[in-house]
């Protein structure tokens, strides 16, 4: 599969050592695509050009799910309106944790519309695969 263009929606610079935090609270360290991708475009949605050389929101394809493919938005590591002080992506995992099979290994890094998720799963490697929660 060729590589495609992609540009992302906002430049939101966070710190590294923001991201290192929540590593060391989960204890893992997340791959390093996705954190050079989150301190430059934090809580941001990926645009790819379709067909017709449109810049359009990204889609993921999930093929055993019915509706097939999803956008999708990383989940920000600033704090939210009901986050406690911690980044919202350490929050929205205390959230869900009741609806992973392990929430010490697999953890929430976007989302799309609905609030489905898309989350890195640690259980066999400490390089994640990524799994899809419809909720």
């Amino acid at each position: 599969m060729p590589a495609k263009d992609i540009k992302w929606s906002a430049e939101d610079v966070i710190a590294e050592e923001i991201i290192q935090n929540v590593e060391e609270k989960w204890n893992i360290t997340f791959p390093e695509l996705y954190t050079k991708i989150v301190t430059k475009h934090n809580g941001s949605i990926p645009r790819m050009k379709n067909n017709n050389n449109q810049w359009v929101s990204g889609i993921v394809d999930i093929p055993k799910w019915a509706s097939r493919s999803a956008c999708f938005q990383l989940i920000t590591f600033h704090e939210g309106q009901y986050s406690r002080g911690e980044p919202l992506i350490v929050a929205m995992n205390e959230v869900f944790k009741d609806s992973v099979p392990d929430p010490s290994k697999i953890f929430a890094f976007a989302q799309d519309g609905a609030g489905n998720l898309l989350l890195f799963d640690y259980r066999k490697s400490s390089e994640p695969s990524i799994v899809f929660i419809d909720h």
